[in-house]
């Protein structure tokens, strides 16, 4: 269920100014070849909702939904701390998180502490499952590990081009970025990455495409991006990868980004044309 723009008919809690308290929620997720675990910290904070769950009568609900499997499930408990664990062969690319607090059974008369002045003097009438708090969203992209998620693989790909000889393009428009190459450069990038000089085509091809997506996802109107896969675990990248959590997002430090995303390319290009010249001057003695 969606209930971020919704209206309902009785206060909840983290929804708008509907009620005062507070209902926050952290998670982490451990990417696993058979299992994915999604671990979930549930801060509740309103003396009524509080109440209730030592009663239990109502609980905590993570819903988790994949549109690409269509797996879709919500697990309730009633403790804080709460450990989900679900087959990784349900789970693919995108996956969707909710958190709510909701009706473990039907509450006649309910009314809560700290509600807005608006609904001063109601009562309502709650039916099992619905929705009494809102702890926000959250995403993750399902990967059997973490270091496929690293993988250039994941979200971009090299392929040949239609004229035999162009400057090299970038599509964004699909579940990849997408890097075309003329038909001539496309045959000695083949030949040549299968030689060791990956790290010299991340710099000089991989950078300015993946600066120039970051640009662009940055500065596009509206979340055009938002749906394909390579957006997404950029995203995921972001938000999980402690290298880039005191970079500022935005299109200027785009190709700093990169260059972070990518394990600083650069670096490992200078050491391998380092290592071609220490070798061939070897060979020449």
């Amino acid at each position: 269920m969606k209930i971020d723009k919704l209206s309902l008919p009785h206060p909840v809690l983290g929804l708008g100014d509907d009620v005062s308290g507070a209902y926050q929620v952290s998670s982490s997720v451990k990417l696993g070849k058979e299992r994915i675990t999604v671990i979930v910290n549930h801060g509740l904070a309103n003396a009524t909702i509080e109440k209730l769950m030592e009663n239990d009568v109502v609980r905590f609900c993570t819903e988790i939904n994949c549109p690409q499997t269509l797996f879709r499930e919500s697990f309730t408990t009633t403790e804080p701390n709460q450990t989900i664990e679900i087959d990784s062969a349900n789970l693919r690319d995108k996956v969707d998180v909710r958190f709510y607090v909701t009706a473990k059974q039907d509450i006649s008369g309910y009314s809560i502490a700290g509600a807005n002045p608006d609904y001063q003097g109601f009562t309502f009438e709650i039916a099992k499952g619905d929705v009494l708090a809102y702890g926000g969203s959250t995403s993750f992209i399902a990967a059997k590990r973490w270091e496929e998620l690293k993988s250039i693989s994941s979200f971009l790909v090299i392929m040949e081009g239609d004229k035999e000889e162009q400057p090299f393009e970038i599509y964004l428009n699909s579940d990849k970025i997408i890097v075309y190459l003329s038909k001539r450069d496309y045959a000695i990038y083949k030949r040549a990455s299968k030689n060791g000089f990956d790290s010299i085509f991340h710099s000089s091809i991989v950078v300015p495409a993946l600066s120039y997506a970051l640009q662009q996802a940055m500065t596009a109107e509206g979340s055009p991006y938002e749906n394909l896969k390579w957006y997404q675990v950029l995203e995921f990248r972001r938000a999980n990868d402690k290298d880039l959590e005191k970079i500022e997002w935005n299109p200027e430090l785009a190709p700093k980004i990169a260059q972070i995303l990518l394990g600083n390319p650069l670096t490992r290009m200078l050491n391998r044309i380092e290592n071609i010249i220490d070798t061939s001057f070897s060979d020449e003695f």
